[in-house]
């Protein structure tokens, strides 16, 4: 594929170009590795999800081999940039992605009127005349009907829902519909430094009483007034006796680049709040993608207190254009 085109106006970009999506089943699939200086060297897409971008030694690419089968290999070739992977499972989509330009450069970059931008990639599938035919898949191009109306799942995931932002209770009607969905929980997310915490629970108790279903209660803590702070949620839960299934402990502030204090937060929770309902879970984790974990793995290692681990999935992360 190619692109050859001119900008008609002057704007901003962090990237502009192709990216190449190669299927999380590849996981360990063998590599050559072809770089912008000419050199090569054998690699090995990574069976767990790597935490940093890019992948290494999937960086100032050129050029890229994947070994499909025995005998089969895609023969990538990138022009007009430099290319780099980075893995996606970090935000839960099941992919390798190859992309242009290289994050270590600084962005965004002003593209002037005028300018002219060329890229391509090239895919090329070598090997055996017989394995090239059977790596292309099934002849058959007739769609395949299924049905899962008459279906039985042996498990489905327990779910629930978050609390309304709009900032007002469930009508009669939306509890009724929502109580049909056979949910297990409310969650609530309640960030004990902010004074608007006794509101936000006050109307989460309404709507998991509207539900028939306790709160999931995801608690953002500071570090430095656990203590204080964790003191006087357990003084407002006694006021309101909301039924509660999982603490969800997370640090006020999420970074990258520093570990989590989550075993001084997981401790401090139990504390203050495991005689509130000695059923409830401790969790801890983190409240954005997977890679916010990953990158600090070694901070959640050895925590007795820690009952489970949480992370979340935004199916729609790289499929908006525009910001969000």
């Amino acid at each position: 594929v190619e692109m050859d085109g001119e900008a008609h106006s002057t704007f901003l970009r962090n990237r502009l170009g192709f990216c190449v999506l190669h299927p999380a089943d590849q996981a360990g699939a063998e590599c050559v590795v072809e770089h912008v200086d000419g050199n090569s060297e054998q690699a090995k897409l990574p069976r767990t999800i790597y935490a940093y971008q890019p992948v290494e030694p999937f960086s100032e690419m050129r050029g890229l081999r994947v070994k499909l089968g025995k005998d089969v290999w895609a023969n990538m070739r990138f022009g007009g940039d430099t290319f780099e992977m980075e893995d996606q499972r970090n935000w839960t989509d099941a992919s390798f992605k190859t992309f242009c330009t290289p994050l270590r450069l600084p962005y965004p970059v002003e593209v002037t009127q005028g300018s002219q931008v060329r890229q391509t990639v090239g895919l090329r599938v070598e090997g055996s005349e017989g394995r090239r035919q059977k790596a292309k898949g099934r002849k058959n191009k007739q769609a395949v009907d299924f049905s899962i109306l008459n279906s039985t799942f042996s498990s489905i995931p327990r779910m629930g829902v978050g609390q309304s932002y709009a900032g007002k209770a469930l009508t009669a009607k939306q509890a009724e519909r929502l109580r049909a969905l056979n949910l297990k929980h409310v969650r609530v997310d309640a960030h004990l430094g902010d004074a608007t915490v006794v509101k936000v629970l006050g109307r989460a108790v309404k709507d998991s009483a509207a539900l028939g279903v306790p709160l999931e209660a995801a608690l953002f803590i500071s570090p430095e007034s656990a203590a204080a702070q964790l003191a006087a949620f357990r003084g407002l839960l006694e006021m309101l006796k909301p039924k509660v299934s999982h603490w969800l402990i997370y640090p006020a502030v999420e970074s990258q680049v520093f570990a989590p204090p989550i075993r001084l937060l997981i401790d401090a929770a139990r504390q203050h709040l495991g005689s509130y309902d000695k059923q409830a879970r401790f969790v801890g984790g983190t409240d954005a993608d997977f890679i916010f974990a990953n990158k600090q793995a070694h901070a959640y290692h050895g925590i007795a207190g820690m009952d489970g681990f949480c992370v979340c999935s935004n199916p729609q992360v790289h499929a908006f254009d525009n910001p969000r």
